[in-house]
């Protein structure tokens, strides 16, 4: 079932779908897992990195058509200045599949979750019924983005 969509559809088996704010919830434990995260279109404001980069021990790659602001949870190891989705075809035509994906079961907690709020009758609407019903109504070819946050909470 395909809800949410971002640099990667939803759809892939290595997605774990969008961050949420500040809680430590099942994509940030994503987080926790990586060795390397991938910046795309970020900005500190959103979301702070110390929230998700603590111990500072993870290689940061940034994407994006303006220069970085950067702090002690921010450093970059790449920052690229540049168009995103000219970017991010350039990644994935070099890029190698790693053998060590330890995501399988954190992705199968987030589908669970994503497919139970999809039958939600509850009134008033919650968020994240309506994304998934935009996502239904839409189809694959189509990019679903929540961009507050909300849907998270």
């Amino acid at each position: 079932m395909d809800f949410f969509d971002a640099a990667m559809p939803f759809s892939h088996k290595l997605s774990l779908g969008n961050v949420g704010l500040q809680a430590h919830d099942y994509v940030a434990c994503g987080f926790d897992r990586a060795d390397v995260i991938i910046c795309v279109g970020f900005d500190m404001v959103e979301y702070h990195p110390h929230l998700w980069h603590e111990g500072k021990d993870k290689k940061i790659i940034r994407i994006d058509p303006i220069y970085a602001e950067v702090d002690e949870h921010y450093i970059l190891e790449v920052g690229a200045v540049d168009d995103i989705a000219q970017a991010l075809d350039g990644i994935s035509a070099i890029a190698e599949r790693g053998e060590n994906n330890n995501s399988p079961e954190l992705r199968k907690l987030i589908v669970d979750e994503l497919t139970e709020m999809a039958s939600d009758t509850s009134f008033p609407m919650k968020p994240q019924r309506i994304l998934c019903d935009a996502r239904k109504a839409l189809g694959n070819e189509y990019i679903v983005i929540s961009d507050v946050g909300a849907h998270k909470m």
